[in-house]
């Protein structure tokens, strides 16, 4: 959003209808850390910008990038490349963004030995920290022996997307790449006013509320306004956030004609954004919710007086605030409360097998089970099997060898017709898209959709956790046994 849209966005003042009380900068903040969200349109042209030299980086037998290879950097690589005399535009434009695609770029080096088959430990001991090393040596390992890719690091399949390039250039610019973000003590007020089933404007108003850049006389006096400073509806002499929303009059009324576990402040003066966050931890969402309504409500009849000259008794506010409340509730009902749909297993078409898949991991031993069923379109049984993980780095990583597994298990039998379950979205996701996985389990994840492609009757579904107990429970049992156990003519017990 361009500076001018954040702008009008800031509502109107007394005296300036286009002054902006805000700051661009705060707008741009993720909401979580007490920000609007917007983009930060400089950080998100470098993003688009990091994109094409990422094009060059991933093809670089094409023309554009021959072209820009033989212009800029014709004995060397990307990465060493320069502006040289009087460059092009566009190539200007990529090389100013070179820092977000070497903060976010990483390479997959290839550490197996060929002979073995297995990871070169000598060699991974030397160049990495013991810690490091062992991570390493848990990626498993493709029967294909993949060659070294670059890939994306910020992304979970190591593909670039603008998205997360633009978060890669918003933590350079905040010189956050090599430091955790500052640990924000209010991030539990921002996420409960973005998550409140409220209007959003309701969200909105709070949230400026809690960041004092509300139009009160008292933030017009900082940016030049002149007029009278007292309260439209008391006889305060000076009109600010906590006063118009909890210390007046009408709002000390208000909140006392409805039922909600929230004190108003014992003193005048106290920081408004400080008293929501006590707020947030003492009541419930749904509590809360209301307030904000009411909060809303008070704003607004504040607006009232000062333009129309018509403000309400605390009674009808109560009254027309709760009535709101409860239609907007009753339209954005997203379900029916109290009502819960229960998945079970379906049984397969005629002639069709379906293979149940799950996977169970623990993050402290490093470890994981996997866990297969096989049942006929009668439900009947036809074969299972359990399998320990070891040397396991993610829950992920864990489900996609338990899919791997089981379509190899489908295989040794000789079953062409199989649709496999999971109830991990994730893993379907992966499988079934069609653009490249780079992550450090892409391999394995190219290896299972080569299968799948020499079988055209394998099919991969999602499915409901309980639908999906029996191979869960497999899994389970997988963990803690050492042993690998295979089922054929009668079901594990």
């Amino acid at each position: 959003m361009c500076y001018n849209c954040v702008r009008s966005f800031g509502g109107v003042t007394l005296i300036h209808r286009k002054r902006y009380i805000g700051s661009l900068g705060r707008d741009c903040t993720p909401k979580n850390e007490g920000g609007m969200g917007f983009k930060d349109l400089h950080l998100f042209n470098l993003a688009m910008l990091a994109k094409q030299g990422w094009m060059i980086l991933k093809n670089p037998t094409s023309l554009i990038a021959q072209i820009y290879k033989a212009l800029y950097f014709p004995e060397g690589s990307f990465w060493d490349a320069e502006l040289r005399q009087q460059p092009s535009f566009p190539w200007r434009s990529i090389v100013e963004a070179h820092s977000v695609l070497q903060v976010g770029t990483r390479w997959m080096v290839e550490l197996i030995d060929h002979e073995t088959t297995a990871w070169n430990d000598r060699l991974i001991d030397e160049l990495f920290s013991p810690s490091e090393a062992l991570l390493i040596k848990s990626i498993p390992i493709s029967s294909h022996l993949p060659r070294d890719k670059v890939a994306w690091h910020p992304h979970k399949r190591g593909i670039f997307t603008t998205n997360s390039a633009y978060y890669v250039a918003r933590d350079i610019a905040y010189n956050r790449v090599n430091y955790p973000p500052p640990v924000d003590e209010f991030q539990t007020l921002w996420k409960t006013i973005w998550k409140a089933e409220v209007p959003k404007k309701v969200a909105v108003g709070v949230w400026r509320a809690c960041q004092n850049i509300l139009p009160t006389r008292e933030t017009l006096l900082t940016k030049g306004y002149e007029g009278e400073t007292g309260c439209l509806l008391c006889d305060c002499p000076l009109e600010s956030v906590g006063h118009v929303l909890v210390d007046c009059q009408i709002a000390r009324a208000l909140l006392g004609e409805v039922s909600l576990q929230i004190t108003c402040p014992v003193t005048p003066v106290f920081i408004f954004k400080e008293w929501m966050l006590e707020c947030v931890n003492r009541v419930s969402l749904e509590q809360f919710e209301k307030f904000m309504m009411f909060l809303w409500a008070l704003w607004t009849n504040r607006n009232a007086a000062l333009w129309e000259e018509k403000p309400r008794l605390p009674a009808d506010i109560a009254i027309a605030t709760v009535g709101w409340f409860n239609q907007y509730k009753l339209v954005h009902a997203s379900s029916i409360p109290g009502v819960k749909v229960i998945q079970r297993w379906t049984s397969p078409a005629k002639r069709v097998l379906k293979c149940n898949i799950d996977g169970s991991y623990s993050y402290h031993q490093r470890k994981g089970g996997v866990g297969c069923v096989l049942r006929d379109h009668k439900g009947d049984f036809r074969a299972a099997l359990m399998k320990m993980v070891h040397n396991a780095n993610s829950a992920f990583q864990v489900e996609l060898l338990a899919l791997k597994t089981a379509v190899q298990f489908a295989i040794s039998l000789h079953h062409e017709q199989v649709q496999f379950e999971s109830d991990c979205l994730q893993l379907v996701q992966t499988i079934n898209a069609e653009d490249e996985d780079a992550s450090i389990c892409g391999h394995v994840v190219d290896e299972v959709r080569a299968m799948f492609s020499n079988y055209p009757m394998f099919s991969l579904t999602h499915v409901k956790c309980q639908a999906n107990n029996v191979s869960h429970n497999l899994a389970c049992a997988a963990l803690h046994s050492e042993l690998s156990h295979s089922w054929f003519l009668y079901a594990p017990c």
